[in-house]
């Protein structure tokens, strides 16, 4: 049903509206700017106020229906009773036959009267369940299940251990309002040992005799043994409670109405499931993040490792008297040739001639600081070692600390500090 654009109000300026409460009020009453539905306050108190005789009567009773719709499924999202409302928790004799199936029967189809105690005085109430029960009963369930505390099914009514945990309310056209399951451990056990027999929802029910959502917190059903009727055409209440709010206002929802309730519920679902993307695109996010940080961790480990050996090479060259102990360029070189190509390193190193003059014995006795030493000895002792291979790892050295230099270029630079190494070695 398509609602119709509610009529502009004679003397009523809806800047004024935009102003006081912001662009972003979602105004029950658009095209005037009046009764902001943002928070919590103002939609108690837009309902208040439309409920006021004054107030309405600036409206057409079909203008009317539209606003108090829109307000009432405002007050609904944010847990705000518009009429009185009872917790239901009604009984059926549900054939679980030992075996915990995928969906129970929550509240069957058509029209049935209960009499629940209402501050313990009976009532009487007739009870209508349609499709529009499932469409009700499912958004309440959807602002549960993304809640803090989660919704599910217990034992006997009494809190405690999950014997379920609901996933979604379907409509039935020759059954009612089905609730599919996902069952517990303990739930499983309690009915394939056939522990118990019968399934009892918990929910909340208007004046008028429509359900109207689900306990905010808590249980939405339990397994037992108890019920109050077994036939499962009828719905009876054993456990009632009764709402905090007043009824303002008349309780019957008209065709405007509804048709106002369904544009919001679909909003709430949209706005859900957008809801539900970003937690998903957060936790793939934050999975990345983990996932880089234990790849850059165990590459950090690698490369540690790899200059362990590298270190351990070298020194065990310089100790045999294969290295000069002093020349960094020539250590340096080889730490970075190590790190892409250690086996040719170590074939390298195992492949040079360990040179005397690299090793120096001090064995001073007091006469004088040089007696003992072995004479200086210029680098140009190099020239006794694989010398192309030595001035290759300077020149990789270089070009990795000086961006952009080509290898020619490279070659000179080196071969201008360090003359007496690249003195025999052509580029």
């Amino acid at each position: 049903m398509k609602v119709a654009a509610i009529a502009k109000r004679t003397g009523v300026n809806p800047k004024e509206g935009v102003s006081k409460y912001g662009s972003d009020a979602h105004f029950a009453d658009p095209k005037n700017k009046k009764y902001p539905l943002n928070t919590a306050e103002r939609a108690r108190a837009a309902w208040s106020y439309i409920n006021m005789p004054k107030n309405a009567a600036k409206y057409s009773s079909g203008d009317l229906a539209t606003v108090k719709g829109r307000i009432r499924a405002a007050c609904k999202r944010f847990g705000i009773t518009t009429a009185s409302q009872f917790l239901i928790t009604s009984e059926y004799s549900v054939p679980l036959n030992g075996e915990p199936p995928a969906e129970v029967m929550y509240m069957p189809a058509g029209q049935a009267t209960i009499h629940p105690s209402v501050n313990g005085e009976p009532r009487q109430i007739s009870v209508t369940v349609t499709e529009r029960t499932a469409d009700v009963l499912q958004a309440e369930l959807d602002q549960l299940l993304v809640g803090n505390v989660r919704p599910y099914i217990d034992f006997d009514h009494k809190g405690g251990a999950a014997a379920a945990i609901p996933k979604r309310f379907t409509w039935k056209e020759d059954q009612g309002v089905m609730l599919e399951l996902d069952w517990t451990g303990a739930g499983k056990t309690a009915v394939g040992g056939r522990d118990y027999s019968y399934f009892s929802p918990t929910f909340i029910l208007n004046e008028s005799g429509d359900p109207a959502g689900l306990p905010k917190s808590g249980a939405i059903g339990a397994l037992t043994n108890n019920p109050a009727f077994r036939d499962i055409k009828r719905i009876s209440a054993n456990q009632t409670g009764d709402g905090s709010a007043a009824n303002n206002g008349d309780s019957t929802m008209t065709e405007a109405e509804e048709a106002a309730l369904r544009t919001e519920l679909e909003t709430v679902r949209a706005e859900l499931d957008e809801l539900k993307k970003e937690d998903s695109q957060d936790e793939l996010e934050v999975l990345r993040a983990e996932n880089k940080a234990l790849r850059d961790a165990a590459e950090t480990q690698r490369v540690e490792a790899v200059n362990r050996e590298a270190e351990l090479l070298i020194q065990g060259a310089i100790d045999a008297g294969k290295l000069p102990p002093k020349n960094e360029t020539v250590k340096a070189g080889l730490r970075k040739w190590f790190m892409s190509d250690p086996e040719s390193v170590k074939a390298h190193i195992e492949a040079m001639v360990p040179n005397a003059a690299f090793k120096t014995v001090v064995t001073v006795t007091g006469a004088h600081k040089d007696v003992g030493r072995a004479p200086a000895v210029k680098d140009t002792s190099l020239l006794n070692l694989d010398t192309g291979r030595t001035c290759k790892a300077a020149v990789l050295e270089y070009q990795a600390t000086h961006a952009g230099v080509t290898w020619e270029k490279a070659w000179q630079i080196c071969a201008a500090r360090q003359p007496e190494l690249f003195a025999g070695a052509n580029s």
